[in-house]
């Protein structure tokens, strides 16, 4: 059966309070007081994961942004890209009509001189 993190972390907190119930005093097998065995060291595991969890959840919320951002900028570039096409083609069609023009105002010079 599936289990969210907040049950996992209740589980775990359950079974190292039972462990510690459980166990003769913790001072007497370790002078500084420290607890260890499988439920602190489970503990730390949990919290580690939990952390590691948080840190690629975050690095997802930052490639997420940036392929948003990075969408918008390639969209923007495209409509760009397509006015400059349009813009080129009309210099283009004019360009094409350059030497039909410079003909016809010839034409017109030599007529006003006569």
């Amino acid at each position: 059966a599936l289990m969210s993190a907040a049950e996992k972390k209740k589980k775990l907190r359950r079974q190292a309070e039972a462990k510690t119930r459980n166990t003769p005093s913790r001072s007497s097998a370790h002078p500084t007081g420290a607890t260890g065995g499988a439920a602190g060291g489970g503990a730390v595991a949990f919290s580690a994961g939990m952390e590691r969890v948080a840190e690629l959840n975050n690095k997802l919320s930052d490639l997420q942004r940036r392929y948003d951002d990075l969408t918008l900028e390639n969209k923007t570039l495209l409509r760009l890209q397509h006015r400059t096409d349009r813009a080129l083609s009309k210099y283009e069609s004019k360009e094409a009509d350059l030497p039909k023009l410079v003909h016809q105002y010839q034409e017109d010079l030599r007529a006003l001189k006569e």
